[in-house]
């Protein structure tokens, strides 16, 4: 696998450009100019030394078995050349192995991970996310709805799984998951997501969860055609476009051309959730959603998602949770998070906001339970007891289903300190359990989880 730097590690990754590139180079000044003409401002993709590496690239693209070698890999790799807070790749590896805080805190192309504070939001009273958005799924004109996420943040992703069950009871039937890079119907077939054939992006056990809880649901699972070559060297808008186009085709052909009624829920990337062209001067940039809008005529549902900074004020000051800001009630609020329309009709129906736990120094992993939102049932605390290992060793913890294992995603996973309690987040049952260290794996055991208790994991 070759990666030519600053080219082709765009072209390989795909909905990775369409997504984070999007949703995080825009703001970052060491990695876009707005010297030349064309695309979002005129923004075009620059070629800069403060990109994470090709070899990094490589690394997250193909990690192996041990994600804490690969981890360990890129923190070698990059840190003499690439500043942390640009390192993308570090970010998203350092989110997928369950470190939330610290994949907060290194990735920051505009000194913070999160979206500021705006003050059209500090006189809205925000409800709760997951009830208010069910409710708004039984509306019958509810036919396409659109839900973006950020692949840093994790949390993003709990709120797809919330909302799955009111969703099916609503009548939805397709469950349509941009960054799933196989058929709907080999993914049905094996009953679970795989590590290796499912897609880069599935790897992380929450987006892995959302399609194994859709699978278990009844809903039809549809990917879309990952993007096997983008224009590196056209405006960033017309990238977009391109790619959005190709995937709008596929999932009309795959659902409502099926089934003229079926009731769809995509779960997309950043920015392709836009039910209108958006950006602030022509060429606008066209979504995903506003290309199924324009071929079918039938109005998206559009929601996306933005992590805010914690103590963000959304009326109260918000407790750790996700919010709901659409209109009539707060419709300012969401307005104000939206980007300019091409058309000037609104781009989005809500915007759902994530006010993650206050986060230490030390990267606040330990909160890790706080940020997923998990509820008292599903706190499982599990103590690595590695006698060989160097005080407070870094450890990855891996929880997985019964059975066989050896190309299936974590149903969690977290990075631990040797004898510290590790907080991970399941139903109680039967689990295999796995342990790496950064060199080799430790021990893999089956263990019985139940609420409430500590259940330690011995290396011996």
């Amino acid at each position: 696998m070759k990666f030519g730097f600053g080219v082709s590690p765009l072209r390989k990754l795909g909905f990775l450009t369409v997504h984070s590139v999007v949703g995080a180079l825009l703001v970052s000044g060491c990695t876009l100019s707005n010297d030349s003409a064309g695309g979002v401002d005129g923004i075009v993709i620059q070629k800069k030394q403060d990109n994470p590496s090709p070899e990094s690239f490589a690394v997250w693209a193909e990690p192996g078995t041990n994600l804490l070698a690969a981890v360990a890999q890129v923190e070698e790799t990059d840190a003499t050349t690439v500043p942390a807070p640009q390192n993308l790749v570090l970010g998203m590896l350092l989110n997928e192995v369950g470190a939330y805080g610290s994949a907060a805190l290194t990735f920051q192309p505009t000194n913070t991970p999160f979206r500021p504070e705006n003050m059209q939001c500090r006189d809205s009273q925000l409800p709760e996310a997951v009830d208010t958005l069910c409710t708004a799924l039984q509306d019958p004109d509810a036919q396409l709805v659109f839900i973006d996420d950020t692949p840093q943040f994790a949390q993003h992703r709990v709120l797809g799984r919330r909302v799955l069950q009111c969703a099916r009871d609503a009548g939805f039937e397709y469950l349509v998951i941009e960054a799933l890079e196989e058929s709907g119907e080999a993914l049905t077939q094996r009953g679970f997501v795989s590590r290796t054939q499912s897609g880069r992006f599935m790897r992380e056990p929450q987006l892995a969860g959302l399609a194994e809880d859709g699978l278990r649901l009844g809903f039809i699972p549809i990917g879309l055609p990952p993007t096997a070559d983008l224009c590196t060297t056209c405006p960033l808008g017309e990238t977009l476009s391109s790619n959005a186009r190709a995937k709008a085709t596929s999932l009309e052909e795959q659902t409502l051309n099926v089934k003229a009624d079926a009731k769809v829920l995509v779960w997309t990337a950043f920015g392709q959730a836009y039910k209108q062209p958006w950006g602030q001067r022509l060429p606008y940039v066209e979504s995903l959603a506003s290309f199924v809008y324009e071929d079918t005529g039938i109005e998206p549902y559009s929601v996306v998602q933005e992590s805010v900074a914690p103590g963000t004020d959304l009326g109260p000051r918000a407790a750790s949770n996700m919010y709901l800001a659409s209109g009539p009630m707060n419709g300012s609020c969401a307005g104000s998070y939206s980007p300019r329309s091409g058309t000037g009709l609104p781009t989005l129906n809500a915007v759902v906001f994530h006010v993650p736990p206050r986060i230490d120094a030390s990267g606040g992993d330990t909160d890790r339970w706080d940020w997923l939102h998990t509820p008292a049932a599903e706190r499982m605390a599990i103590p690595p007891d590695c006698s060989t290992c160097a005080p407070n060793e870094r450890l990855l913890v891996q929880v997985f289903p019964e059975g066989d294992i050896s190309d299936r995603v974590p149903a969690d996973q977290a990075l631990c300190a040797a004898g510290a309690a590790c907080q991970l987040s399941v139903p109680a049952g039967d689990y295999q359990i796995v342990v790496w260290s950064e060199d080799a794996q430790l021990t893999s055991k089956a263990v019985a989880l139940s609420a409430g208790a500590s259940t330690t994991v011995s290396m011996d």
